[in-house]
């Protein structure tokens, strides 16, 4: 096989994992949107989840094209991070009061909005070099958008803790940890993100990771 055969088999694919990758969240959050009751019964806590996701398929839908990493590890586990959430469900008597709980999801959401928007078009589900970002919450951690899906999905855990949601969003959450791990040994390649790496030092929360 020749150098040209293989640069093309390689934009080839990536091409069809951004097309599926936009496929598949399009048709996701679709579902979701509707399981949580659709346009005539949402709550407000179910409003702030799925705008968080919603500002997440806009991004993929716009965002330019870049180097993705291509094997099979760390398509899955951004697809496991990305699609877990939005398998959870309403229900159970929330552990803290109501507006504690949606303060808590309005917090992550504007963690991960503004991480979403030094991003602007630069995001997408399978790690991808589309350059570095270092304003905004990417001076505080590395991975900020991330942190945020954590904060709101941790508001809506405590909202409804029902058993299903206590297995899907840690199982999430572990993916996610995963998937920054996986991002970063893909993003060190750039000594660029290396000297970003040294100057800001957590990946997810400051003191702690």
């Amino acid at each position: 096989m020749t150098m040209n055969t293989k640069a093309d088999l390689s934009r080839v694919a990536n091409i069809a994992v951004d097309i599926g990758e936009r496929v598949f969240l399009v048709l996701l959050f679709v579902t979701a949107f509707f399981r949580f009751g659709g346009p005539y019964h949402l709550q407000w806590d179910d409003i702030v989840f799925l705008t968080a996701e919603a500002f997440t398929v806009l991004l993929i839908l716009v965002r330019r094209p870049g180097e993705m990493a291509m094997t099979p590890y760390p398509v899955l586990i951004a697809l496991c991070g990305t699609a877990l959430p939005l398998l959870t469900m309403a229900g159970g008597s929330g552990l803290i009061p109501e507006t504690i709980g949606i303060g808590i999801m309005l917090l992550g959401l504007c963690i991960s909005l503004s991480s979403k928007g030094a991003l602007n078009r630069s995001f997408g589900l399978v790690a991808a070099d589309r350059g570095i970002k270092t304003r905004w919450t990417y001076a505080v951690v590395r991975h900020p958008m991330y942190a945020g899906y954590i904060v709101t999905q941790a508001g809506f855990l405590l909202l409804h803790p029902v058993i299903w949601n206590w297995v899907i969003l840690p199982l999430a959450w572990a993916f996610q940890v995963l998937r920054v791990f996986a991002e970063e040994r893909f993003m060190m390649r750039s000594a660029d993100y290396q000297r970003y790496a040294d100057r800001v030092k957590y990946r997810l929360f400051p003191g702690l990771i």
